[in-house]
C-alpha cells in the first residue's frame, strides 16, 4: 500500500496553497485501482466529502477517486489529488464528463518554483 500526505506545509507530499487547508491535512492511502482510504489527520477545518447535495465530516472513510472533497473550504475530487500526487497514472482512469466544454479540473493547477500546487492566475 503508497499513502501520500495533502497539505499546505512543506512536509506534504501534494501541497495545496489555500488557507483553510493545514500543514498536514489528510493522508490517503491506496487500497486497491479503484479505492482509497481518506483519514483526516487532525485539520482545523475539516475534511468534507460531498454526498448528493449533503457535506459529510470525514475522520476515516474508504472512498473512490470521483468522490468529490472538501478540505476547509477547499473543494477538490480524489482524482485530482492522485493526479497531483502522481499515483493517477498507476490506476485506472478517472472518469471524464462528456460535455466537451468542461475543463478539467487537473488543468487550474500549476507548480510554483517552491514546488507547491497552486491555482493558475485567472
Amino acid at each position: 500500500m503508497t499513502s501520500f500526505i495533502v497539505g499546505r506545509g512543506e512536509q506534504a507530499d501534494v501541497r495545496l496553497s489555500h488557507d483553510t487547508v493545514s500543514r498536514l491535512h489528510l493522508r490517503i492511502t491506496t487500497l486497491s485501482a479503484a479505492e482509497y482510504l481518506v483519514e483526516d489527520l487532525g485539520s482545523a477545518n475539516g475534511t468534507w466529502v460531498m454526498r448528493g447535495e449533503q457535506r459529510l465530516p470525514v475522520s476515516s472513510e474508504r472512498l473512490t477517486p470521483a468522490d468529490q472533497l472538501v478540505l476547509g473550504d477547499y473543494p477538490v475530487t480524489l482524482a485530482v489529488l492522485l493526479e497531483l500526487s502522481g499515483q493517477a497514472s498507476q490506476q485506472a482512469p478517472r472518469p471524464r464528463n462528456d460535455d466537451s466544454n468542461t475543463r478539467d479540473p487537473f488543468s487550474r493547477y500549476v507548480r510554483s518554483e517552491d514546488g507547491r500546487y497552486v491555482r493558475k492566475p485567472k
